[in-house]
């Protein structure tokens, strides 16, 4: 067997018990999805404008680790502060407009960031398939991943600064409001 069929051979494997627990994990998504919670496997943008959609674009089988959705957790539950998702929900979290202008600002300036990021990721994702369907060649596979991997990094380090200062924006009444909507933990801060 040549290198190249072993590859897809090992990416089918570990594929198929990946997507037998995106199964388990779809109700609770579904139930965070209903209940307006942000988030990348809610389905809805997040502050990069990346859904859940493009996500899958740039997942190839076999990408996606077992227990990541859990490694994830507490980033996907600060994602209930998104500044967008809170500008959102301003008459529900009783914002003023001190706060609500606070949070514009937040979300304009990482949102460059954030999607700058994403789209440098997005290309390394298609290059990555490109080798993958092409060549087979590691080395190229190798950069392209870890170019994608730390250009996601970047993205989401740009949401998460915005979350938690978002989350600073709130009295400590709003934050418990905006965090137990989306099934996380109250915020004592």
């Amino acid at each position: 067997m040549n290198r190249t069929s072993l590859m897809f051979t090992a990416l089918a494997a570990i594929a198929s018990p990946l997507a037998a627990q995106q199964h388990h994990a779809a109700p609770a998504r579904r139930a965070q999805q209903a209940a307006g919670c942000p988030g990348m496997s809610g389905g809805h943008m997040m502050m990069g404008g990346m859904d859940s959609t493009m996500m899958q674009g740039m997942m190839m089988p076999g990408m996606m680790m077992p227990g990541m959705d859990s490694m994830m957790a507490p980033m996907h539950a600060l994602m209930a502060f998104a500044p967008a998702h809170l500008l959102e929900r301003r008459t529900d979290l009783q914002l003023d407009n001190d706060q609500a202008d606070r949070l514009t600002h937040i979300a304009a300036q990482s949102r460059a960031s954030a999607d700058s990021g994403m789209s440098t990721a997005m290309m390394h994702s298609r290059e990555l398939s490109d080798v993958v369907k092409g060549s087979g060649d590691p080395t190229a596979a190798t950069t392209h991943f870890t170019a994608m991997h730390d250009a996601m990094g970047l993205a989401h380090a740009a949401m998460l600064r915005a979350a938690l200062q978002a989350r600073a924006v709130l009295t400590p009444g709003q934050r418990e409001r905006a965090a137990q909507r989306c099934g996380g933990a109250p915020q004592h801060h």
